[in-house]
């Protein structure tokens, strides 16, 4: 997987809660400590530290994590604050990897548009530290939110993405999510992968 963005931390998890992430509620506990203090791992899968007093748009190298899925566990979720930033972040909750026809997906593509975690009240990349008292609701950022912020657009356009999430099958091993014979896809991705290890 990999994230094309300037990011502070990064999380990825294939056992994280799908509410972690879902709108419309407040930011949990895990999404308090990401967003506000840049802390830790979501999941005993991986957690990248990216941070280090850079300026706001240098670009690094984009992160990239590999991380396993079965039958049981399908579904990801992960999570980057935008960094600097008050509290904005962006992120995937519950992406089923599994195909409706009990396959798994070979490549998942996905434009990123900020999120508010709803912890801060900043306007700007670099605002100062304004808590949100009493704290908001997870929300996507608009482009009307207001007229300082560097997303906003008086017409009410879209935002443009702020990153791409690039998810890419690199091996098969094991059962499909459901016990099936193998699709086409899978034979394919599996002569691939003989071959790249010739």
């Amino acid at each position: 997987m990999q994230l094309t963005q300037n990011t502070e931390r990064q999380c990825v998890s294939t056992e994280c809660p799908p509410e972690v992430l879902r709108d419309t509620k407040h930011a949990t506990p895990v999404v308090q400590d990401i967003v506000l203090k840049s802390l830790g791992l979501l999941s005993d899968t991986k957690a990248l530290g990216l941070g280090g007093g850079s300026a706001w748009g240098l670009r690094r190298a984009a992160p990239s994590a590999e991380f396993s899925v079965d039958r049981t566990r399908h579904l990801m979720s992960f999570l980057t604050m935008l960094g600097p930033s008050p509290d904005w972040n962006v992120g995937l909750s519950a992406e089923d990897l599994c195909t409706k026809e009990c396959g798994w997906v070979q490549k998942l593509v996905q434009d990123m548009i900020p999120w508010d975690a709803g912890t801060d009240s900043g306007v700007t990349y670099e605002s100062p530290n304004k808590p949100t008292l009493p704290q908001e609701k997870i929300r996507p950022l608009t482009s009307l939110d207001h007229p300082q912020s560097p997303f906003y657009d008086p017409e009410g356009g879209a935002i443009t993405p702020v990153a791409r999430v690039v998810v890419e099958r690199i091996a098969r091993k094991g059962e499909q999510c459901n016990i099936v014979p193998d699709n086409v896809d899978d034979i394919v991705a599996d002569i691939a992968q003989e071959e790249k290890e010739e």
